[in-house]
This record gives structure tokens, C-alpha cells and sequence, in this order.
């Protein structure tokens, strides 16, 4: 019985020592999306993230935000969207059709240059460093994509105990390009959606507000905003910066352009990630 008892024992101390510590995921903050399923991507976030900002400055990104001008912010909220889905739809792999886009359908034949996307390729799927390390998935924006409707991916690789990441990867973006698909259908048929609206509710009352530009509230906010996830999930999946000039022009228009230096601030940890294995 001692003998089964320490057997029972040993196997439990040894379950736990492989296991990632959860507890350390749990005390890294996460972006809060107000929704009833996991649809969108809930990031994960150092509590004090403001803090990835100081000393960077994308001064090798130049503001776009005249380059759309005779377009409204719906236009271009709506081009950057399409566009990004495009993208998703080959780093995914998933063969969907376009359909029909009444709401816009005039928009998409005068710029079909800005919305044309060239192959892309997806990025090394070794995470093993997020596996061993659990704090460094705050560089890893992919882990927060949603598996299924109440789990993301990181949550579904840790209780596979990190076995077919791969797999589990192709699923998520899958997973995640439909849901994209979703909001652009939306948007063709009424013209407007629920990100529309974040986007445009950030130009309209928080564009002179300094409490919120470079903060802590701001960065949560904006990665709340569809079409500014989709800039830093892409950063990390692909080979190709999604065609920076709409993605620039959004956040020109709403002085947002600081957000470039947090998008680098994660790719730098990732990089760092990768130079020291």
C-alpha cells in the first residue's frame, strides 16, 4: 500500500515538474475583450506594458494618414479589414471565396491594388520557449488566437501538454480567419460592424486625449480594435508587413501611430527569443 501510495506520489511530482507553472500565466494580465464567446483574441500583457514604449520610436514608419484622405474612416477601416482577411485566408490556409460586398462593392473595384495581398508564409511554429517560460507569451500574440469558442490557444496546448502545436496552430488560425470572415460580411451588408464602431469611437473622443495615447488603458484599448489585433497577429505569423499604408493610415487619422512602437516592442522579445536558443 506505501508502495502504491509513493508510485501515486512520484507520478504527480513528476506531472507538475513538466507542466509549465500556470500560476505564473495567471499573474500576466489580459486585454478583457467584452465578449460572451472567444472569438476574438484576448492578448496576454505585462501588468506594467506601458512600459515596452519608452525609448522606441517608429521613425522608419512614416505617417500614412493622407495617402486615403478623399476616403472616410469606414472605408478604410473596411479596405484594412478586407485586406487583412485576405492575408489570414493564406496564412491559414483556408479556400473561401469572396462573395458579394453590396456596402462597398464600388470601393473594392477602384482600389483593388491596396487590398491585394502577395503569397506570405508562416512563421517557425516552435514555441517551445513559451512552453518552458510561460511570462514570454506576452511576445507570442498567436497563443491568445481562439481554439474553440470558450479557449485559446495556449489554454488548449497546455492541456495537450504542448504535443501537435502545429496542428493545433492550423486549427486556431482556421478558427480565427472565420471569424474574421464574419465581421467582413457584416460590414458588406450594412456597412458598419462592432469593431467599425471601436475604431471610430478612438478617433472621435480619445484622439486628444493624452491619458490615453502611450498607456496603459490606450494599448488595451487598441488591441480590442479588430483591424489593430489583426496588425500584431500578423507581425507574428507571417513574412510580409500587411500593407503598411492602410494599417498606417488608421492610425494616422486618429494619432495613433504610437502603436507602431509597441508592435516592435513584441517582435523585438520575440527576436531576442529566437538569437538566444
Amino acid at each position: 500500500m506505501k508502495y502504491f501510495l509513493s508510485m501515486n506520489l512520484l507520478f504527480i511530482m513528476v506531472s507538475c515538474a513538466l507542466r509549465p507553472d500556470l500560476d505564473v500565466v495567471q499573474k500576466l494580465e489580459r486585454v478583457s475583450l467584452d465578449q460572451k464567446e472567444y472569438r476574438g483574441p484576448d492578448f496576454f500583457i505585462k501588468p506594467d506594458v506601458q512600459s515596452m514604449l519608452q525609448g522606441r520610436s517608429p521613425a522608419s514608419i512614416p505617417n500614412k494618414k493622407n495617402t486615403y484622405s478623399n476616403l472616410s474612416n469606414r472605408q478604410v477601416y473596411f479596405l484594412t479589414l478586407y485586406n487583412q482577411y485576405q492575408l489570414m485566408k493564406k496564412v491559414s490556409g483556408l479556400n473561401s471565396h469572396n462573395k458579394s460586398c453590396p456596402a462597398f462593392h464600388d470601393l473594392l473595384l477602384k482600389n483593388q491594388d491596396a487590398v491585394r495581398t502577395n503569397e506570405v508564409s508562416v512563421l517557425s511554429k516552435d514555441y517551445k520557449v513559451v512552453h518552458t517560460d510561460p511570462t514570454q507569451v506576452v511576445y507570442y500574440p498567436a497563443m491568445a488566437l481562439p481554439y474553440s469558442n470558450s479557449s485559446d490557444l495556449y489554454t488548449a496546448l497546455n492541456q495537450n501538454d504542448w504535443e501537435n502545436v502545429e496542428d493545433y496552430l492550423k486549427h486556431a488560425l482556421v478558427n480565427y480567419t472565420q471569424n474574421i470572415s464574419t465581421e467582413v460580411a457584416q460590414l458588406c451588408d450594412k456597412g458598419v460592424s462592432k469593431g467599425y464602431y471601436l475604431y471610430e469611437n478612438v478617433v472621435t473622443y480619445f484622439k486628444n486625449d493624452r491619458s490615453f495615447h502611450k498607456t496603459k488603458k490606450g494599448i488595451q484599448a487598441m488591441l480590442k480594435i479588430p483591424v489593430f489585433a489583426n496588425l500584431v497577429l500578423l507581425d507574428h505569423l507571417k513574412s510580409e508587413v500587411a500593407h503598411q499604408e492602410l494599417g498606417q493610415n488608421l492610425l494616422g487619422r486618429g494619432e495613433l501611430l504610437w502603436f507602431n512602437s509597441y508592435r516592435e516592442a513584441v517582435n523585438f522579445g520575440r527576436k531576442q527569443n529566437f538569437v538566444q536558443r
